[in-house]
């Protein structure tokens, strides 16, 4: 299987409210458009998404959703500094038959997960994507990390 990671784009900073409520920001919202368009124009071949239930990776989740034209499915297992390397195996238990699963989510979790998973030593920023082929549920290789940049956000 192929894992794609991509992590939610810039929220409201300060924000005074729930950290589970902090939406995108406008700039956010822009910058993921134009990440989620690059990763359409490449054909990247996403058959789900799977998204933290946090607002502000629900929005950048539904937004390279749309773009993918495929659905997205929260877990709160991917919710910000609850997602571990050792939950995937029941994350994708229902998805076995799919080749290509993209999670939104968040950091230092993804980072942690690239690490704990191929060895890497990394740094996913917000916007960030990252593309890992699984060996199996607990070894990967890291075939890509991209800035938001790489990805066409100006």
């Amino acid at each position: 299987m192929n894992l794609y990671l991509l992590r939610h784009g810039e929220a409201g900073d300060p924000w005074s409210g729930s950290d589970a409520e902090r939406p995108l920001t406008q700039e956010g919202i822009r910058l993921m458009e134009q990440e989620a368009a690059t990763l359409a124009r490449w054909r990247v071949p996403i058959e789900i998404v799977l998204s933290s239930p946090l607002v502000r990776a629900r929005q950048t989740a539904d937004i390279a959703a749309k773009a993918l034209k495929v659905k997205v499915v929260e877990d709160a297992r991917l919710g910000s500094g609850q997602f571990r390397a050792s939950e995937l195996p029941a994350i994708l238990e229902n998805y076995t038959d799919m080749k290509h699963v993209m999670l939104v989510g968040h950091d230092p979790d993804f980072t942690s997960f690239i690490h704990a998973l191929t060895g890497a030593q990394c740094r996913l920023k917000k916007g960030g994507f990252a593309q890992i082929k699984l060996d199996d549920s607990a070894h990967g290789t890291l075939i890509c990390l991209l800035t938001p940049a790489q990805l066409g956000a100006d």
